[in-house]
């Protein structure tokens, strides 16, 4: 089943075969012994943004993704923060308390920015 992302609204657009990029930028949510979440960032030619991420589990495994089409493109850098975030809110069971923590953090700091700018 999947699972469905509370920011979909933001998403302008979904391109399944388009290959992922290379990112341009990098978020970490998190860094500490245990366990390491970042969100990756690029632009596309047309303007917009895509995401991946890179995850090192407590366990010792990594979870990566380059930057890619196929979770949507996004107006905006934020817009596509949020949009990951909102797919790892969908898997905090399987992340540590801290990073848990981590990611309603980083998400309420995202959400609190565009409260400053209206």
């Amino acid at each position: 089943m999947k699972r469905r992302n509370q920011y979909d609204y933001l998403k302008i657009e979904s391109h399944d075969a388009v290959e992922p990029v290379e990112a341009t930028a990098s978020w970490q949510i998190t860094d500490s012994r245990h366990e390491t979440i970042t969100i990756t960032t690029a632009v596309l030619p047309d303007g917009t943004w895509v995401y991946g991420y890179r995850v090192f589990w407590a366990s010792g495994d990594v979870s990566s993704t380059k930057p890619s089409p196929s979770f949507g493109t996004f107006r905006y850098q934020r817009d596509a923060n949020l949009h990951a975030l909102g797919f790892m809110k969908n898997y905090l069971s399987y992340f540590t308390s801290e990073s848990r923590d981590a990611i309603k953090n980083a998400e309420k700091d995202l959400l609190q920015t565009e409260l400053n700018f209206n």
